[in-house]
Parts: C-alpha cells; sequence; structure tokens
C-alpha cells in the first residue's frame, strides 16, 4: 500500500508538473511568430490586405487550448470611400484536444467575436460593397495577392504543396461548440443616395448560442440597439438548426419582442426628418410582440414562414393633441408570401380609429389593398393647435378604401363628414357682412332688420352648421379633399383644397347666402342687389389659403365683389341722370312715347333709347 501511495504521488507530481510547464511554454512561447503565414493565406483566398495584430494561444484548465486573434481588419475597396468592410478586436476560440483525439469529436468551449463592426455601404445604383467583394472573389487572379509579411520582407514559409498528400477528403469530425457569442458587435448601413444619404447604426449587438451542433435544434438569445440610448430595441430568443445537406436554416418557436419606449428621437429625426412634423413629446410606448412559429432559408430564399405580430396597448403622445394617442392595438399574421392585418386600432381624441389590410406578395410586387374607419373623433382637439382666430367643436366620421401596388403608389378614396360641427365664439355670417365695408354698418342694419329666424341667428356667438361633408382621395403622398359642403341656415359654404405629409395646405372655399336670406338683407340694404347672383343668392368669395396648416387663416376676398358693386351701382347713378336729362321714363320700354291706334306719327328728332344709353354705359363701365 505505501508503495502504490507513492507512486499515486510521484503521478499527480508528474501531472501538476506536466500542466504547470504547459502553462509555462504557452505563456513565454512567442505564437505572434506565425502571423505572417496566417495573414498571407487570409490575404490569399479574399484578395485583400488583411490586418492582424496579435496571434496569442494560451493553454486552460477549463477550456484546454484558447487561440485569440486580435485586431483583424478587411478593407474596402476605394469605390465605396470606406477604410474597412469588417473590423473586430478580437476572436477568441477554445477548443479540448482529448476529445479530438480520443472520439474525433471536436469540442469548441467557447467562440467568441468581440466588438465586430461591419460596414455595409449602398451605392445609389443599388450595387453594395458585400457583393462587389463576392464578385471580386468569383474572379479572382492565379496569383496571390503580395502578403503584409512579404511587403516587409519577412522570410516566408515553404509553401510547395507536397506530393504526399491524398486528394481524398479526411472524414469531419463531429463538432461541439458549448458557447458562441457576439459581443457589442454593430452594423453600420450607409446608403448613398442622390436624394441624400441615409445612415443607420445598429449597435450592441448581442447574440448568444448554447450546445451548438450540426443538424440538431439549437438555443440562442440575442438583442442589437437600434436607435436606442444604450437599451435593446429588438430582443429574441428560440431555437434553430442547420442542415448542411441541404444547405437550409430552419428556426422556431422564436419570441421577438420590440420595445420602442427607449427611442432616441434625435436619431429618429435624422434617419427620418419627416418624423419632427408629428410633434412627438417623448418615444412611443408601444410593445411589439412577435411569434414566429417556423421559419425556413434556403439558398433560394424563405420557403416557409408561420409568424404573428402583436400589439396590446401602446401610446403615442405629440404636442397636436391634448391626450396621446392610446390604446393602440394590432394583430396581424404574416406567411411566406403575404401579410394580413387583422386589427389595427387606436383611440384618438375622444374617438376611434380601425384599419383592415392587407398585402399580397410582399417581397415582390407589394399588392396593398384595406379599409380605414374613422369614428366619433373630436375635432376640436384635433384642431386645437392651429393659430386659428377660433375654435372648433364637432365630430369626424368618415371611411377611406387604400389600394396600391407598393408603397410610394398607395392610393385611398373615401369620404368624410362632421356631425354637430360648430365654429365657437364666431358667429361666419356677421363676420362676412361687417367685411362689407363699401356698404357702411351693414351688418348692424341687418340684425336691426332681418326676421326672427335670421336676427337670432346672427346675434349668436357661435356658428352651427348642419352638416359639412367632403370627398377624400389619398394619392402622391397628399390627402386631397374635394367637393367640400359646409350647410348652414341661411347660407353654404363650398370648399377643396389638399395637404401634404408635412402639413402644407392649399385651401380655397366661396359662401352662399341662399335666396330667402337673400332677399331678407335685401330689405336691410337695397345695395346689396349689387352682388345677387342669377339665382337669387348672393355669393361672398374667400382668399385661397396657401401655407403651414397651423397657420390656416380665412378671409373674404372682396375685391372684386367691391369693384362689381361700385360698377353696378354708379352704372345706375349715371343712367339715372342721363334719364333724367333727356326726360325718359326709365319705366318705358323703349325710348319712344306710345302713339295712339290708328294714327301716324310726324317724324320728330328721336331721343336715345334706354338700350343704347345701357349698351354705351356697359362698354364704358365694364
Amino acid at each position: 500500500m505505501k508503495k502504490l501511495s507513492m507512486v499515486l504521488r510521484v503521478l499527480v507530481i508528474l501531472g501538476v508538473v506536466l500542466v504547470a510547464g504547459l502553462f509555462v511554454f504557452f505563456k513565454c512561447y512567442n505564437f505572434d511568430q506565425f502571423r505572417p503565414v496566417i495573414v498571407a493565406k487570409a490575404q490569399e483566398a479574399v484578395g485583400r490586405n488583411i490586418e492582424l495584430s496579435k496571434i496569442e494561444l494560451n493553454f486552460k484548465l477549463k477550456d484546454g487550448f484558447v487561440l485569440a486573434l486580435k485586431g483583424i481588419k478587411l478593407p474596402d475597396d476605394k469605390l465605396f470611400d470606406n477604410p474597412f468592410l469588417v473590423e473586430l478586436d478580437s476572436v477568441e476560440v477554445g477548443v479540448k484536444i482529448w476529445p479530438l483525439i480520443v472520439q474525433r469529436q471536436l469540442v469548441v468551449t467557447h467562440l467568441v467575436l468581440s466588438k465586430p463592426v461591419i460596414h455595409f455601404i449602398m451605392l445609389a445604383d443599388g450595387s453594395n460593397n458585400f457583393t462587389y467583394l463576392a464578385q471580386q472573389l468569383n474572379n479572382k487572379p492565379t496569383t496571390p495577392v503580395p502578403s503584409q509579411a512579404q511587403s516587409q520582407g519577412q522570410p516566408q514559409p515553404n509553401t510547395k504543396p507536397s506530393t504526399n498528400v491524398s486528394n481524398a477528403p479526411a472524414a469531419m469530425p463531429n463538432i461541439v461548440v458549448t458557447n458562441i457569442r457576439v459581443d457589442n458587435g454593430s452594423v453600420l448601413y450607409a446608403q448613398k443616395q442622390t436624394a441624400g444619404p441615409l445612415a443607420l447604426a445598429i449597435n450592441n449587438i448581442n447574440v448568444q448560442v448554447n450546445d451548438f451542433g450540426l443538424d440538431k435544434w439549437v438555443p440562442f438569445k440575442a438583442s442589437v440597439d437600434i436607435l436606442t440610448k444604450g437599451q435593446p430595441l429588438v430582443s429574441a430568443e428560440g431555437g434553430f438548426k442547420i442542415d448542411l445537406k441541404t444547405s437550409q436554416i430552419s428556426l422556431h418557436n422564436i419570441k421577438v419582442k420590440i420595445d420602442s419606449s427607449q427611442l432616441d428621437m434625435d436619431g429618429v429625426k435624422k434617419l427620418c426628418p419627416q418624423i419632427d412634423a408629428a410633434k412627438l413629446k417623448a418615444s412611443p410606448k408601444v410593445m411589439t410582440l412577435v411569434d414566429v412559429d417556423s421559419l425556413d432559408l434556403s439558398p433560394q430564399g424563405l420557403s416557409q414562414l408561420v409568424s404573428r405580430a402583436t400589439i396590446d396597448d401602446g401610446s403615442i403622445a405629440t404636442e397636436w393633441l391634448k391626450d396621446p394617442i392610446s390604446n393602440i392595438k394590432l394583430r396581424a399574421e404574416v406567411n411566406e408570401k403575404d401579410a394580413l392585418v387583422k386589427e389595427v386600432s387606436l383611440d384618438l381624441a375622444q374617438g376611434h380609429v380601425t384599419v383592415d389590410a392587407d398585402v399580397k406578395d410582399y417581397l415582390k410586387t407589394q399588392t396593398l389593398s384595406g379599409i380605414a374607419e374613422v369614428k366619433a373623433v373630436d375635432l376640436g382637439e384635433l384642431t386645437s393647435i392651429f393659430k386659428m382666430p377660433f375654435k372648433l367643436a364637432g365630430k369626424i366620421n368618415g371611411k377611406m378604401t387604400m389600394s396600391g401596388v407598393g408603397i410610394a403608389n398607395l392610393g385611398a378614396n373615401g369620404d368624410a363628414r362632421v356631425d354637430g360641427m360648430k365654429i365657437l365664439d364666431f358667429n361666419l355670417l356677421k363676420f362676412v357682412l361687417d367685411q362689407v365695408s363699401f356698404i357702411p354698418n351693414l351688418g348692424a342694419k341687418a340684425e336691426a332688420n332681418l326676421a326672427e329666424k335670421y336676427k337670432n341667428y346672427l346675434g349668436s356667438k357661435d356658428t352651427e352648421f348642419e352638416m359639412v361633408s367632403s370627398d377624400l382621395q389619398f394619392a402622391n403622398n397628399k390627402l386631397v379633399f374635394s367637393k367640400g359642403l359646409v350647410k348652414a341656415q341661411g347660407f353654404e359654404v363650398n370648399f377643396n383644397g389638399d395637404m401634404d405629409l408635412t402639413q402644407n395646405l392649399n385651401f380655397a372655399m366661396d359662401m352662399y347666402m341662399d335666396a330667402e336670406l337673400s332677399g331678407e338683407l335685401l330689405g336691410s340694404s337695397p345695395d346689396l342687389k349689387y352682388l345677387l347672383q342669377q339665382d337669387g343668392r348672393m355669393h361672398f368669395p374667400f382668399k385661397p389659403y396657401q401655407g403651414p396648416a397651423v397657420k390656416f387663416k380665412i378671409f373674404p376676398d372682396l375685391k372684386d365683389v367691391a369693384k362689381n358693386y361700385i360698377n353696378n351701382r354708379g352704372k345706375e347713378e349715371i343712367k339715372g341722370l342721363i334719364y333724367k336729362a333727356l326726360k325718359i321714363n326709365p319705366q318705358e320700354s323703349s325710348g319712344q312715347p306710345a302713339q295712339p291706334a290708328g294714327t301716324t306719327s310726324e317724324p320728330q328728332n328721336e331721343k336715345p333709347g334706354k338700350d343704347l344709353i345701357n349698351g354705351l354705359l356697359d362698354k364704358i363701365l365694364k
């Protein structure tokens, strides 16, 4: 027993000495001397000068041999005006040797890519730096690119191929990777468009894969930061499998969470300046959950997809509205070809908005169709930010049918109405009559002499409308409203115009007094007869408005009205003076006095007739 104990002690001591010796050896030996050989082989493979700052090979009891490649940089082509295509702080691989020797099993304890940075550049013609590299590799010359070591005059290894090496492929060992990680990766996307550059940084890419193996389901977790301040915008977990025989990657039971509450709105506005028009107070509080039951990718593309997207209770606060857009809900289903939006709904300005839509063949033709409906949305809240001299009240109701091929060609048609619409603290009829300054005190005279129902209407502080409706169309990124009609007691307003996505408004309107009210007003001021149309209605045009919707204002355009009034009144007064001077009776139908029947008149000096006088005045005062 004593001899056995002594032998065991000696073996333990020898084992400790061996491990210590290996540890000291790997710590002291300069494995970096092999760097020129590795760099030369890598440059020969990709046809570009690759940078590799350091190589380390260590031995750890837990991980076995650990190889670390540090400071890796793959340059980009000058065509893309970008120094590097790919950069990595380090790639570290740990390999256990004993399972490879005994079981022909390659056990990788860990594979860690630390701070990889991928620069993806797309030019205006649609080409990008990765496809350009692939084309170069396909057309790569047989002569290798001079290596970094050669350019520095360092000795090269003998690369003459051995004649004793068999061409038969060796059996591939079973590969098991205990842990794969990507730590703090980034993808920097830049699109150099003729209309202006577009840049997007995807940061803090973190991926963890456990127990990786080929032809088996492997669990993973991942998260990325896109336009957020250090918090993941997208996180996902689930399983995947790589099938080498079919070159297919399959995913199943994937849970994706998209949390927009951490969005950096300054970054969002730089990427999409149009978002600034929404005047968001903070990041939208919208949590989107995506369940991917199955997804299959092959070299031919997406072959299978079964997924669902859900939003349960989102909200968006904007300066445009007193209360946030709330209770945002989404139910959608997406397969490998079509996307079906079963429900999009939200509460807006005390009302409700719903959308049902689908996108056929979203990867190619993108044929869109759907219906949007608005119910009881408060007009006053929607227009409260506009700097108008009055406030509006009423409930908006409407429906639009959407269709198009491609997002850029999306169009919509429909109609809308406003129930119970009022202009608060503003009497539109009295305002218009007060603007008719060429007839002194018209508003006061009308209010005093009109029938009781119109007198009450002119005396009201508000303007109440019986009906407000319009046809709507969305095309070329503009909302066009046409055949607009506003009916009120005694008058109606016709309007039309359009508004683009940045709330630039074009608006035109005309007011028409109905025949009954026009007759009542004539009783207050006979001079108003010069404003009458042939149908017995008075017409009051308004100045067209063009500019930001928030600064919308309306004013009667009475320049032409005043000119017609003055011309007509002046013509009547001149005719009266001429008739009086020529002793013509205005009630007679011609310029000649009537003759008794059966008599002949003697020739007389005829006086000019009314028709002649009217014709001359029309030409002079036209």
